[in-house]
Protein backbone atom coordinates (compact mmCIF):
# COMPACT_ATOMS: atom_id res chain seq x y z
CA UNK A 1 0.00 0.00 0.00
CA UNK A 2 2.25 3.20 -1.19
CA UNK A 3 0.64 5.70 0.29
CA UNK A 4 1.39 10.19 0.06
CA UNK A 5 -0.24 12.86 2.58
CA UNK A 6 -3.18 9.78 3.02
CA UNK A 7 -3.97 11.19 6.27
CA UNK A 8 -8.11 11.40 5.37
CA UNK A 9 -8.58 7.91 3.96
CA UNK A 10 -5.42 5.70 4.99
CA UNK A 11 -7.10 4.29 8.40
CA UNK A 12 -10.08 2.43 6.63
CA UNK A 13 -8.04 1.69 3.77
CA UNK A 14 -6.00 -0.21 6.48
CA UNK A 15 -8.91 -1.82 8.37
CA UNK A 16 -10.25 -2.78 4.94
CA UNK A 17 -6.85 -5.71 4.91
CA UNK A 18 -6.86 -6.27 8.40
CA UNK A 19 -10.62 -7.12 8.31
CA UNK A 20 -10.10 -9.71 5.29
CA UNK A 21 -11.99 -12.67 5.59
CA UNK A 22 -8.49 -14.06 4.70
CA UNK A 23 -6.32 -13.80 7.91
CA UNK A 24 -3.09 -15.02 6.82
CA UNK A 25 -1.64 -11.74 4.98
CA UNK A 26 1.22 -8.85 5.62
CA UNK A 27 0.16 -5.58 5.21
CA UNK A 28 3.30 -3.49 3.91
CA UNK A 29 2.89 0.25 3.76
CA UNK A 30 5.41 2.64 2.03
CA UNK A 31 4.67 5.89 3.22
CA UNK A 32 6.29 8.09 0.28
CA UNK A 33 7.54 11.06 2.35
CA UNK A 34 4.08 11.90 3.63
CA UNK A 35 4.05 16.05 5.63
CA UNK A 36 0.64 15.52 7.02
CA UNK A 37 -0.57 13.19 9.54
CA UNK A 38 -0.57 9.98 7.99
CA UNK A 39 2.94 8.17 9.38
CA UNK A 40 1.19 8.57 12.81
CA UNK A 41 -2.24 6.69 12.00
CA UNK A 42 -0.08 4.17 10.76
CA UNK A 43 1.57 3.96 13.42
CA UNK A 44 -1.06 3.62 16.09
CA UNK A 45 -2.03 0.38 14.56
CA UNK A 46 -0.61 -2.89 16.22
CA UNK A 47 -1.42 -5.51 14.07
CA UNK A 48 1.60 -7.68 13.76
CA UNK A 49 0.88 -8.15 10.34
CA UNK A 50 1.96 -4.84 9.23
CA UNK A 51 4.93 -3.39 7.90
CA UNK A 52 5.76 -0.09 7.67
CA UNK A 53 8.26 1.94 5.74
CA UNK A 54 8.66 6.11 5.51
CA UNK A 55 10.70 7.39 2.93
CA UNK A 56 12.53 10.86 3.85
CA UNK A 57 11.43 12.49 0.83
CA UNK A 58 9.00 11.89 -2.16
CA UNK A 59 10.48 9.72 -4.84
CA UNK A 60 6.87 8.89 -6.50
CA UNK A 61 4.48 6.20 -6.46
CA UNK A 62 5.78 3.33 -8.67
CA UNK A 63 9.06 3.59 -6.50
CA UNK A 64 7.35 3.30 -3.13
CA UNK A 65 5.09 0.11 -5.29
CA UNK A 66 8.37 -1.27 -5.97
CA UNK A 67 10.11 -1.20 -2.62
CA UNK A 68 6.48 -2.47 -1.45
CA UNK A 69 6.94 -5.61 -3.62
CA UNK A 70 10.49 -6.57 -2.86
CA UNK A 71 9.89 -6.30 0.54
CA UNK A 72 6.82 -8.85 0.18
CA UNK A 73 6.82 -12.83 1.04
CA UNK A 74 3.71 -13.68 0.13
CA UNK A 75 3.23 -16.69 -2.38
CA UNK A 76 0.45 -13.87 -4.22
CA UNK A 77 0.89 -10.02 -4.22
CA UNK A 78 -2.68 -8.25 -3.57
CA UNK A 79 -2.31 -4.36 -4.24
CA UNK A 80 -4.30 -2.28 -2.33
CA UNK A 81 -4.02 1.44 -2.05
CA UNK A 82 -3.97 4.22 0.49
CA UNK A 83 -7.72 5.67 -0.43
CA UNK A 84 -9.36 2.55 -2.12
CA UNK A 85 -11.68 -0.05 0.62
CA UNK A 86 -11.52 -3.48 -0.35
CA UNK A 87 -14.24 -5.52 0.72
CA UNK A 88 -13.88 -8.04 3.03
CA UNK A 89 -13.72 -10.98 1.04
CA UNK A 90 -11.69 -9.96 -2.04
CA UNK A 91 -8.19 -11.00 -1.13
CA UNK A 92 -10.00 -14.60 0.03
CA UNK A 93 -11.79 -14.95 -3.28
CA UNK A 94 -8.65 -14.27 -5.23
CA UNK A 95 -6.75 -16.56 -3.80
CA UNK A 96 -8.94 -19.05 -3.65
CA UNK A 97 -9.65 -18.50 -7.88
CA UNK A 98 -5.98 -18.64 -8.13
CA UNK A 99 -5.16 -21.69 -6.34
CA UNK A 100 -8.01 -23.31 -8.28
CA UNK A 101 -6.31 -22.09 -11.56
CA UNK A 102 -2.47 -22.77 -11.49
CA UNK A 103 -2.22 -21.31 -15.37
CA UNK A 104 -4.02 -17.80 -14.13
CA UNK A 105 -0.79 -15.35 -13.40
CA UNK A 106 -3.24 -12.69 -12.32
CA UNK A 107 -6.60 -11.63 -11.55
CA UNK A 108 -8.53 -8.59 -10.81
CA UNK A 109 -12.31 -6.87 -10.61
CA UNK A 110 -14.21 -3.94 -11.43
CA UNK A 111 -14.32 -1.54 -8.91
CA UNK A 112 -16.76 0.79 -7.68
CA UNK A 113 -16.27 4.49 -7.68
CA UNK A 114 -17.54 6.94 -3.96
CA UNK A 115 -17.27 10.44 -3.62
CA UNK A 116 -15.22 11.92 -0.85
CA UNK A 117 -18.40 11.11 1.56
CA UNK A 118 -18.59 7.83 0.48
CA UNK A 119 -21.70 7.69 -1.80
CA UNK A 120 -20.72 5.86 -4.86
CA UNK A 121 -20.66 7.59 -8.14
CA UNK A 122 -19.82 5.26 -10.65
CA UNK A 123 -19.11 1.09 -11.27
CA UNK A 124 -16.34 0.37 -13.64
CA UNK A 125 -16.84 -1.92 -16.34
CA UNK A 126 -13.73 -3.39 -17.58
CA UNK A 127 -13.95 -6.44 -19.39
CA UNK A 128 -14.07 -9.90 -17.24
CA UNK A 129 -12.79 -12.23 -19.81
CA UNK A 130 -9.58 -13.22 -21.00
CA UNK A 131 -10.01 -12.52 -24.57
CA UNK A 132 -12.13 -9.54 -23.72
CA UNK A 133 -9.04 -8.13 -21.87
CA UNK A 134 -6.48 -8.81 -24.67
CA UNK A 135 -8.75 -6.76 -27.04
CA UNK A 136 -9.67 -4.16 -24.69
CA UNK A 137 -5.07 -3.91 -23.81
CA UNK A 138 -5.73 -2.93 -28.13
CA UNK A 139 -7.19 0.78 -26.63
CA UNK A 140 -5.76 1.45 -23.20
CA UNK A 141 -4.86 -0.26 -19.61
CA UNK A 142 -8.28 -1.75 -18.56
CA UNK A 143 -7.00 -3.34 -15.39
CA UNK A 144 -8.17 -1.48 -11.64
CA UNK A 145 -4.50 -1.46 -10.12
CA UNK A 146 -5.98 -1.93 -6.52
CA UNK A 147 -8.22 -4.72 -7.44
CA UNK A 148 -4.78 -7.27 -8.41
CA UNK A 149 -3.83 -9.85 -6.80
CA UNK A 150 -0.92 -12.01 -9.12
CA UNK A 151 1.57 -15.13 -8.21
CA UNK A 152 5.24 -14.03 -6.85
CA UNK A 153 6.43 -15.51 -10.66
CA UNK A 154 5.80 -12.88 -12.24
CA UNK A 155 8.67 -10.71 -9.88
CA UNK A 156 10.76 -13.66 -10.12
CA UNK A 157 10.01 -13.15 -13.65
CA UNK A 158 11.34 -9.42 -13.45
CA UNK A 159 8.10 -7.44 -13.55
CA UNK A 160 8.24 -4.33 -11.93
CA UNK A 161 6.73 -0.74 -12.25
CA UNK A 162 8.55 1.35 -14.66
CA UNK A 163 9.94 3.94 -11.81
CA UNK A 164 10.26 6.75 -14.34
CA UNK A 165 6.37 7.82 -14.10
CA UNK A 166 5.51 9.86 -11.58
Amino acid sequence: MPCFNAENYIVEAIKSILSQKLRNLELIIIDDGSTDKTERLVRAFSDKRIRYLCLEKNRGNYVARNMGLDLAQGKYIAMADADDISLPDRIQTQYDYLEANPNIAAVGSRMEIVDQDGKSIHMTDEPLEYDEIKIAFLRDNCLAQPTLMFRRSLLEAGYRYDESFR
